[in-house]
């Protein structure tokens, strides 16, 4: 053999075999009936108004998981804390809409906790180097000034490349610039020590972010599940619900972070009624980022009156061609 070629071949539209499909429709029965097995039940919703400012469960404007600290993500540091013995946690939201309301849990609601197969891992870090840590973190708000109605995201961050904290009691001050952000940090009542050792709970991936910022190592450490059963921190959750609580989940917020250093004109009435209604439209960035710009009391009406203008231009513009074709038309005959 000299080489080997290969291609990737479109199933699209291909229609799926019944012979196959018979063979192995046991496989697909077992695995409908485990994820329908109800492992325990919520006692309330993990989050009340998933949507920032419309309180709806789709997310249009912002996830109010990322403007303020809710249960669903307490919960998720809970449990990573409690099996990496650690004495904080981070956790990302990976998705804007990330909830499970009122009512009986399946193994298939898991998914809407946690997305991903990351593993669990405990880290030995620097009080200094936590701190820079939670500085990256903050980078995630843009810096807010006066005429602010909205909390715009940093568009070179991803929605899952923000960690929350538990274990901590800090406040994010989106007044000041990028790493001048993180005030009143303290662990146990005291505030951090730069010298300190501090045991941190988080997944394999974000293990990477800080080794390749140089605020840990490898050699730091103490704890990874990548071999034990169960490893997924999804897995975690599920034998947490079932042998530490019994099935009963009663959601609760600690509430230890806090976004300071708004403007008098956030969540201005007259503009969020605005955005509510539809009115007013949060912006996205070029690439797909949401978010992306702060909608501002003085200048949301006239910044929309001028995608109103040029989708008025664009309008007059495509009559004026027909018009030009229609007289050409006619001047033939």
């Amino acid at each position: 053999m000299t080489a080997i070629t290969a291609e990737n071949i479109s199933t699209k539209g291909v229609n799926s075999s019944e012979v196959i499909m018979n063979e192995f429709k046991w496989v697909h029965n077992i695995s409908i009936d485990y994820i329908n097995q109800v492992i325990g039940e919520i006692k309330s919703d993990f989050i009340i108004g998933v949507d920032y400012i419309t309180g709806k469960d789709k997310v249009t404007t912002m996830a109010r998981a990322q403007i303020e600290d809710t249960a669903l993500m307490d919960f998720i540091n809970e449990v990573q804390t409690f099996y990496s013995k650690s004495e904080i946690s981070s956790v990302s939201l990976f998705r804007s809409d990330q909830n499970i309301k009122k009512g009986p849990i399946k193994y298939r609601d898991m998914i809407k906790i946690y997305k991903y197969d990351n593993t669990l891992v405990g880290i030995n870090i620097k009080g200094e180097n936590l701190l820079k840590y939670m500085e990256y973190n903050a980078g995630y708000y843009q810096t807010t000034q006066e005429g602010d109605v909205t909390i715009a995201f940093n568009t070179k961050y991803i929605i899952y490349d923000y960690y929350l904290l538990s274990g901590i009691n800090y406040d994010i001050d989106i007044s000041q610039p990028e790493g001048s952000r993180i005030k009143n940090a303290t662990i146990n009542g005291k505030p951090i020590d730069k010298n300190a050792t501090y045991r941190l709970a988080t997944n394999n991936y974000q293990l990477g972010k800080l080794i390749n910022n140089n605020w840990t190592s490898n050699d730091d450490v103490y704890y990874n599940s990548v071999n034990d059963n169960p490893s997924t921190i999804r897995d975690f959750i599920i034998k947490y619900i079932k042998e530490e609580l019994n099935g009963e989940i009663v959601p609760s917020c600690d509430h230890n972070w806090k976004i300071i250093g708004l403007p008098k004109s956030f969540n201005d009435p007259e503009t969020i009624e605005k955005i509510k209604n539809g009115e007013i439209k949060i912006p996205w960035s070029d690439d797909g980022a949401p978010n992306a710009k702060p909608i501002r009391k003085n200048d949301t009406n006239s910044s929309n009156n001028k995608n109103s203008q040029n989708n008025v231009l664009v309008k007059f513009g495509f009559i004026f061609l027909i018009l030009i074709f229609l007289i050409s038309f006619l001047k033939k005959f």
